[in-house]
């Protein structure tokens, strides 16, 4: 598919959404091959041909007005190449042999058996190290990419692909500020730990501002957005830690109990939905449209303010910019940055100007402009600014005419810029707590481990994981409803280990500690 489309273009390249760490670029040999008669500061007279391969993506109506755009703003001709998805592996080899449409690409970074492996097409001479390219186009990509990303990119001290870094939580919370501010809790007020978010809710569930029938005051899109959006505040980490060295999952850290043991206390004070073991994303939307919780947990899309306002036009929706603190110490913002499998790497038989322009464009990408086009095309055609760091559609726009990456964003209403909430709620519970680690003996390993390539299927575990998952689902349907006490944890960990979790934590480690030397 020759089409660019261009949002899922600019998701797949866009290197960090303010990821908040300067770095100062180091500047080595860039290995380039300069094209006779073309000066990489000279500025063509005709658009420059660059050529994009990824997977073909689904078309959306205006994806050519976003790709006409990048033309006119870069003076190039971006194509956008995507071979079949069945197939892909063996025509994007065929592509790198012939040296043909393929200019620059995502590479893997830590998988040799891809056939975008960084590693492999570093030692076969396709691609190109970027050091001095970053250096004189790259201002925004040093400033804006945290160094560990960097340091990963490089090798033998030369930067080989651009980090892709991306959301890695997207579970927000969301409430009725009309009835917060009711009672009292403003914007500036909000709770900041969870002892003080489950005041909130028992106040919202006493007052019922709304004055709603069968009103719950907490509900979760399903029990594992639950999990995903308060878990941290207890453990300060997710999904594993460190214990004196060994990688271990949440399920065994201290506090997971106590995480159970408050969800089993606000379902049975009322305050946690009474289906909550049920709740879907229809189901939630229909609780909302009927105006029966006060904050829920969901998608980071799913703001569900056009529901709402259906049922009720004064309603007032908005977002926690950050999850309470509790017992780990930890609190923040909903959402952080994370390593994406690799980055956007660079042919060698490019031209010096493309390989400029390439540059500029992704530098761009990291820009505050170029986020909002990233994830909603071009100001006041696909998107307009509705203040409160929401967005909203132009009169006349809907979902099905925006680029195609995150159309849906906007599909329901008002949406969140994330990543400016992001940027301002330096550091992010997960920024704090998988990246940086936290102090005690309970840490976090950096990078975060679901960044190493991990293989299952060369450890015994691989057959034991699928039913311990299912058993630990169930383990925490049944103490937060209160089918059984919260002690049945401690007689859980016993029968999830003797099931094959001992395996799993054996092959969890090994795994861990064998990639880590890598």
């Amino acid at each position: 598919m020759k089409k660019l489309l261009a949002s899922a273009l600019v998701l797949a390249l866009s290197a960090a959404i303010f990821a908040g760490c300067n770095t100062s670029g180091t500047s080595s040999a860039s290995g380039s091959s300069s094209t006779p008669g073309i000066s990489s500061e000279q500025e063509p007279t005709t658009p420059v041909k660059i050529s994009f391969v990824d997977f073909p993506r689904t078309s959306a109506t205006d994806d050519q007005a976003v790709l006409d755009y990048l033309n006119k703003k870069f003076n190039i001709d971006l194509n956008w190449v995507g071979p079949v998805r069945d197939t892909f592996d063996q025509t994007f080899s065929t592509m790198l042999a012939s040296q043909t449409d393929i200019n620059f690409f995502t590479g893997f970074y830590a998988d040799r058996a891809s056939v975008r492996s960084v590693d492999v097409l570093r030692e076969k001479d396709v691609i190109i190290p970027l050091d001095d390219l970053l250096s004189k186009y790259g201002t925004n990509l040093l400033k804006n990419v945290d160094q560990k990303y960097w340091d990963l990119a490089k090798t033998s001290g030369k930067t080989w692909f651009i980090p892709n870094v991306q959301f890695a939580e997207k579970t927000f919370m969301w409430y009725r500020q009309d009835w917060l501010d009711k009672i009292g809790y403003t914007t500036d007020k909000l709770p900041k730990t969870i002892d003080e978010f489950e005041t909130m809710l028992r106040k919202l569930k006493s007052d019922n501002p709304g004055k709603i029938e069968n009103f719950y005051p907490l509900v979760a899109e399903n029990m594992v957005y639950l999990t995903n959006c308060l878990l941290n505040s207890f453990t300060g980490t997710m999904p594993t830690y460190l214990d004196n060295g060994t990688l271990k999952p949440s399920l065994l850290h201290p506090n997971y109990k106590k995480y159970l043991e408050t969800m089993n206390k606000w379902y049975k004070d009322g305050l946690l939905n009474p289906d909550q073991a049920t709740v879907t994303g229809t189901v939630l939307t229909d609780l909302l449209s009927r105006e029966k919780a006060g904050v829920w947990i969901s998608w980071f899309t799913n703001s569900k303010q056009t529901e709402i306002q259906k049922a009720n036009s004064s309603a007032v929706v908005n977002f926690f910019g950050k999850i309470p603190t509790g017992p780990s110490g930890v609190g923040g913002a909903c959402s952080t940055n994370i390593l994406s499998g690799g980055g956007a790497v660079i042919t060698k038989w490019t031209t010096d100007i493309q390989r400029k322009k390439i540059v500029q464009l992704l530098d761009w990408l990291n820009t505050e402009e170029g986020q909002m086009f990233n994830w909603y095309g071009i100001k006041d055609k696909h998107w307009i600014d509705a203040g409160n760091n929401m967005v909203d559609l132009p009169a006349g726009v809907t979902a099905a005419n925006r680029p195609y990456n995150e159309k849906y964003l906007i599909s329901g209403g008002n949406m969140y810029k994330f990543f400016k909430e992001s940027k301002q709620t330096q550091p992010a519970i997960t920024a704090t707590a998988r990246q940086a680690g936290i102090t005690g003996k309970y840490k976090t390993i950096d990078p975060p481990d679901y960044m190493l390539p991990y293989d299952w299927s060369k450890y015994a575990s691989k057959d034991y994981m699928t039913d311990l998952n299912t058993m630990q689902t169930k383990m925490i349907n049944d103490i937060i409803t209160g089918t059984k006490p919260v002690s049945y944890y401690d007689t859980f960990i016993t029968e999830w280990k003797k099931a094959g979790g001992d395996q799993y934590l054996k092959d969890l480690d090994a795994q861990y500690q064998a990639l880590k030397k890598k």
